[in-house]
């Protein structure tokens, strides 16, 4: 059964298509309700403007913001916004593998710094599109962006390339690769950067399945998509993939019967990145009555920020919770400051080190993807 559209906003990943097929079988092993590094994260580097519309350009690179975080989050690697927080490659969009460790630990960001507010966000120009944008992730070494299209028919998967975090992105191409004759959105790609996940409606899944494409090097063309094993998948609608650094823990957006609302977010993990996820859980302190959805993570599995329609700010908002170790539970969510409007901010995701953050909005008419920073304070001042 296909969800009707939230609040009036026509929901690009719930178009009326049907795709028949089976599922893989589950593995043995538990489930988690959360925990690991952001593999991609996204986010925002761009000025001030008005949160609840505006038009100017995004294409700073400047230290924004203030302040520290309820709960004084802590980012561990270089200091200024601008370079790759991780070192990696310009042009590959990925870190490499070298650097997954680090990441798993949380050393993706801004050594001895805490985190300071998000500032107001800006919208993302000079990607050369003109329809409906939606679904974006970062690469770990923050120049590689990935999003999805609305082009009237179906969502395409694109990706769009910056010199260095303080220059805009340049012309978003196609992934003409993973191009078929049904909708693939909202993307993940994996902290080495050699794995996209995505949501499709092709053959083979049923519904809107979480699928996957390799590739063996991070500029190297993405191979033939496959679905995900394991039972994150289901017969209902199962999509925006967040995975952690170790690729081991995998939080995702399920309509299944078992959730508390339209949309639930769930928690699965596995052994090892060649395994099945194991059977999911509903995210315990998080979900809601209402639409919950869009998971991203933290690298240290602390803070998780996510979109619900609970209708405190606009009619899908940004909302943030925190908890004290990997393991344990959340607190209540609260939104985030400064970055909601009056209409739809959804598809949140957070850069390796935790200084931007993207999302997808229609506060100025059509929906674009918009960024926000925030400043590093030295924390050893």
């Amino acid at each position: 059964m296909l969800l009707a559209p939230a609040c009036g906003l026509t929901d690009r990943y719930y178009v009326d298509e049907q795709a028949g097929g089976g599922r893989a079988g589950v593995t043995a092993g538990g489930s988690s309700t959360g925990g690991g590094s952001n593999t991609g994260g996204s986010s925002n580097t761009g000025g001030s403007s008005n949160p609840t519309g505006g038009s100017t350009s995004s294409t700073g690179g400047s230290e924004l913001g203030g302040g520290t975080t309820p709960g004084g989050e802590t980012s561990t690697g270089g200091s200024e916004l601008g370079g790759s927080p991780t070192g990696g490659a310009a042009s590959g969009g990925s870190a490499g593998t070298a650097g997954r460790a680090d990441q798993s630990a949380g050393n993706g960001g801004n050594a001895g710094c805490v985190l300071g507010d998000f500032a107001a966000p800006e919208p993302l120009t000079g990607l050369g599109v003109a329809q409906e944008q939606w679904g974006p992730t970062l690469s770990a070494d923050a120049l590689t962006l990935y999003f999805s299209v609305w082009d009237g028919t179906n969502d395409r998967l694109y990706s769009a390339q910056r010199s260095d975090r303080g220059t805009a992105f340049g012309k978003a191409v196609a992934l003409a690769t993973l191009r078929s004759g049904a909708s693939q959105a909202t993307p993940f790609l994996s902290f080495d950067g050699l794995t996209l996940y995505f949501v499709s409606s092709r053959a083979g899944g049923t519904d809107k399945d979480i699928w996957f494409s390799e590739r063996t090097t991070s500029t190297g063309q993405f191979a033939m998509a496959q679905e995900l094993a394991g039972t994150a998948n289901s017969a209902s609608n199962d999509q925006r993939p967040w995975l952690s650094a170790d690729e081991l823990t995998i939080l995702f957006v399920s309509d299944r019967a078992q959730g508390q609302g339209s949309l639930d977010i769930w928690s699965s993990t596995r052994q090892k990145p060649s395994d099945a996820f194991s059977l999911p859980v509903d995210l315990s302190g998080v979900n809601s009555p209402n639409k919950d959805e869009s998971p991203t993570m933290s690298a240290d599995g602390l803070t998780l920020y996510f979109a619900s329609t609970r209708g405190d700010v606009g009619q899908q908002d940004i909302y943030v919770a925190k908890r004290r170790d990997p393991s344990g539970d959340f607190a209540d969510p609260v939104v985030v400051p400064g970055l909601n409007s009056a209409e739809t901010d959804v598809d949140v995701t957070l850069s390796a080190d935790g200084r931007e953050l993207f999302f997808a909005t229609t506060r100025a008419g059509t929906a674009a993807l918009w960024r926000s920073i925030r400043s590093c304070t030295n924390s050893t001042r």
